[in-house]
């Protein structure tokens, strides 16, 4: 796809898509909690998010438009990472473009400056999501919990 590629903070206007983004069904199925989320739920943690200094939310556009969302939850020398497109941007190549992006935020934004080293958290059966952590690098480290849904993946960013 072409276009210009861009990772930006979040602000209190993106609110309402990253709802949207998360109520999708093929992120819930893919995500940790897969229940539907009310807007009274997102909006507690969306603010809380944005005003946490342990939590870096981006929006990654494409030529100008949201495309999906990237996270960083910093956690003393480490930084859980998380990511989702918009389900009209799947299939398109972008996720390695947006994970590689909030790789490079978690080495040059200040306030991830202490992070030696990036977890992500995926479903086993998100054989997608496996496959691009790996191949940017990152190990597994743990089995399948006792589900057989979580892999745990690691990569020293520094």
């Amino acid at each position: 796809m072409q276009g210009k590629y861009l990772l930006r903070r979040a602000t209190p206007e993106d609110e309402e898509v990253l709802l949207l983004w998360k109520n999708d069904p093929t992120t819930r199925e893919n995500s940790g909690d897969s229940r539907v989320v009310t807007s009274e739920e997102h909006h507690n943690w969306f603010t809380r998010r944005l005003q946490s200094e342990n939590v870096l939310l981006y929006i990654f556009c494409v030529g100008g438009v949201p495309a999906g969302q990237g996270r960083l939850d910093l956690l003393g020398y480490t930084a859980e990472i998380s990511y989702g497109l918009a389900p009209e941007f799947r299939g398109k190549g972008l996720g390695r473009k947006l994970l590689t992006q909030l790789m490079e935020k978690a080495i040059s934004d200040p306030q991830a400056s202490e992070i030696t080293v990036l977890y992500g958290q995926v479903k086993y059966s998100n054989v997608i999501s496996k496959k691009l952590f790996k191949s940017l690098g990152f190990k597994e480290v743990m089995e399948p919990s006792k589900s057989g849904e979580m892999v745990l993946y690691k990569k020293v960013v520094r």
